[in-house]
């Protein structure tokens, strides 16, 4: 769908000479307009009555627009102002865009997003024409044409760990069906992708299978644990309807649900559910091209979900996420905690996540790093003290060193 270098699929805003913008797009396999099943609602002050649309893949908003002059020139342009607000709201309310400028090549080509505008009222007052607008607009297209922005100024691509069974089962050893096709796709793109079969290793197939049936909590912490940014985990469920007659051909039906998930805090990015059907007199050919044929089906939603998801996770300015790791027990990350909350500068301290001896903080802090540093590589307890092992940005590591003898 998109990558840095414009691979298998890229779309770049170009301006016209009469100043407004069009999209050209370059295509291979991959559709400009994902067609979700879900329906999304924007909200906010000035969408408070958005409702469903009759399409899946439609919202519906209301926004206002004011133009200078009483004709009816004046009025088109009031509304194309609303319709350019209404994706404004639509990223902001919606998709959670902290910063718009970002955004602003989508903003500013609204037109390619409205699928269709409603006048609800106009007036003329204060030298202008003003508008109440109904617009109806692509929201999977602003999703992808959005993620594709952000991708190319990401400045590493998100990590991505792939965890999905089928029919309950996976093998230890190789990639199932829906694996192969999904990490085809992410690889190709650009994305950084956890081996697969590194969590096979690292934990036994019933705590896997436990991870996968369990909360989006357990899955996060998985992904904390394997090193990733977003968690893709799901299960395809296979269904075969026997043939008769000459050629014996079955039809075999794949439905697969995955969720993308985020491993700092457990967020559902994404969550769908696919079906295919193919036609075979094969059984094993039958089932793992319906398999892989679901799977194409939700690679490029995976993609856009797993990008807003790791940029709608940046921290604020005044955030810092520490990592500490060789953590014994929930009361020494309470100490801990204390001893940061005693910082200069220090107004919150938040635990984010604790798994398998590794800890994340959420440090609400004013004042120059160093000073932070410096205070958490001063915490001690009497069985064990603080070593601050690396410092990039706001972003800090240290590990929890024990006191032999308690001293």
């Amino acid at each position: 769908m998109f990558n840095r270098s414009g691979g298998p699929f890229s779309a770049r805003l170009e301006m016209k000479c009469d100043g407004q913008y069009k999209m050209q797009c370059t295509l291979s396999k991959r559709t400009l307009i994902l067609l979700f099943s879900a329906v999304f609602i924007a909200l906010g002050p000035h969408a408070a009555n958005a409702q469903e649309a009759a399409s899946s893949h439609l919202v519906k908003v209301k926004s206002e627009g004011f133009a200078p002059g009483s004709s009816l020139n004046s009025r088109s342009r009031a509304i194309s102002i609303a319709e350019r607000k209404a994706v404004e709201l639509f990223l902001t309310h919606y998709i959670g865009l902290p910063d718009l400028r970002i955004a602003r090549r989508v903003v500013e080509a609204a037109s390619l997003y409205t699928d269709s505008s409603r006048l609800l009222e106009f007036s003329h007052t204060d030298g202008g024409t003003r508008v109440m607008v109904e617009v109806y607009l692509r929201a999977e297209r602003v999703r992808a044409d959005l993620a594709a922005l952000i991708f190319q100024q990401l400045a590493d691509p998100p990590a991505v760990l792939l965890l999905i069974a089928e029919d309950d089962s996976f093998s230890s050893r190789a990639l199932g069906n829906a694996e192969t096709i999904l990490s085809k796709a992410f690889s190709e793109t650009g994305f950084r992708l956890i081996d697969p079969l590194a969590a096979r290793r690292d934990f036994t197939r019933s705590q896997l299978l436990s991870i996968l049936r369990g909360s989006d909590n357990d899955a996060a912490q998985l992904g904390l644990a394997m090193d990733a940014d977003i968690v893709v985990l799901g299960n395809a469920k296979l269904e075969t309807q026997s043939g008769g007659g000459a050629g014996n051909v079955s039809r075999f039906t794949a439905t697969l649900r995955l969720r993308a998930i985020r491993a700092l805090d457990g967020v559902v990015l994404d969550d769908k559910t696919t079906k295919a059907t193919v036609q075979s007199h094969m059984p094993r050919d039958g089932a793992a091209m319906a398999t892989r044929d679901a799977a194409a089906k939700q690679q490029d939603a995976m993609m856009v979900a797993s990008v807003l998801g790791v940029y709608g996770q940046r921290p604020s300015s005044s955030d810092v996420m520490l990592t500490i790791e060789n953590v014994q027990g929930s009361g020494l990350i309470q100490s801990v905690e204390v001893g940061i909350a005693k910082i200069d500068g220090v107004s919150r301290v938040e635990l984010i996540r604790l798994f398998q001896g590794t800890a994340v903080l959420r440090i609400t802090y004013q004042g120059k790093m160093a000073g932070l540093a410096d205070g958490i590589d001063t915490i001690a307890g009497r069985d064990f003290h603080i070593d601050l092992t690396q410092g990039v940005g706001r972003e800090l590591s240290c590990r929890v060193v024990s006191r032999i003898g308690g001293s």
